[in-house]
């Protein structure tokens, strides 16, 4: 189902908020992001700071987390560390798409040798493991955010290529297409005004999946000590602490509340990507 015109938005619109999952989700999600970016300069926050008469004690009236094991408040540290992996896990599928879908629409539209090399290189990319290649990525190039973004980004553009590719096929053999090519109508303005208003749609939900993929990955790689470095927050790298087993079991505050917010945060995404599948397609629903 495609989104033309305003009543096409205001139809998908009504599809969506029917979506009662989805739309709490959404709700849930635009909080969050509200609390992680406003709640740091209301209440003065500082991720960094330690308190050497609180060091790793539960919550309290200072400290409403606890603090971790250098005195450091954990819920300035979860809302600056939400800054981060949001930030990583949109970035980093900005340069995915950025790269997957030019050559998505490329190999579609031309197919031939073309498509067929852009194609090939992007099963060369799925074949191998995707966790690992980034991590060699981030050891080689030396961890930090921008690395991080770079190296999921790098090696997520195959899932938008392939999107692209399948949706600009099945577009270019449209009829319209076909006479739009025979009166001699040039290639990028084929794409821009009969192709891509006509593959984009898949794009839209993919996104969902991908930022919340990507904040997995961060969390993921900086849990492993090859993400975020301290005392730069993220959710990861909070949860990092609980690979020791005192802090595993005796600790609790220092990561449980780090993994509910990441595991509400990328539940409430793929809700939101579920429900915007299901408003562009009805018929996808399960």
């Amino acid at each position: 189902m495609e989104v033309k015109n305003k009543n096409g938005f205001l139809a998908f619109l009504k599809k969506f908020v029917h979506h009662k999952a989805a739309l709490a989700a959404l709700i849930i999600f635009l909080l969050e992001v509200l609390c992680i970016l406003i709640l740091p300069a209301v209440l003065d926050l500082d991720p960094n700071t330690s308190d050497y008469l609180a060091m790793a004690k539960g919550p309290s009236a200072a400290h409403i987390l606890g603090t971790d094991e250098i005195g450091r408040d954990l819920f300035a540290r979860i809302l600056y560390g939400g800054r981060v992996s949001m930030f990583v896990g949109v970035c980093a599928t900005l340069m995915s798409v950025s790269i997957g879908v030019p050559l998505g629409v490329i190999a579609g539209y031309y197919q031939g040798k073309v498509g067929a090399i852009i194609m090939r290189i992007c099963e060369m990319f799925m074949a191998f493991p995707s966790m690992i290649l980034t991590l060699v990525l981030i050891t080689v190039l030396e961890p930090s955010a921008g690395t991080v973004i770079f190296a999921i980004g790098i090696m997520g553009w195959t899932r938008h290529c392939k999107l692209l590719y399948g949706s600009v096929m099945a577009a270019r053999s449209k009829e319209y297409v076909e006479a739009a090519i025979a009166i001699g109508t040039s290639s990028p303005k084929i794409i821009a005004k009969y192709i891509l208003p006509n593959a984009i749609s898949p794009l839209w939900v993919s996104l969902a999946f991908s930022i919340s993929n990507a904040i997995i990955s961060e969390s993921s790689l900086s849990f492993l000590g090859a993400g975020i470095k301290a005392p730069q927050a993220s959710w990861g790298n909070i949860i990092y602490a609980a690979q020791k087993l005192d802090v595993l079991t005796s600790k609790p505050w220092m990561w449980v509340p780090a993994a509910l917010v990441l595991l509400v945060t990328v539940v409430s995404i793929n809700l939101v990507g579920e429900g915007i599948r299901d408003a562009f397609d009805p018929k996808m629903r399960r």
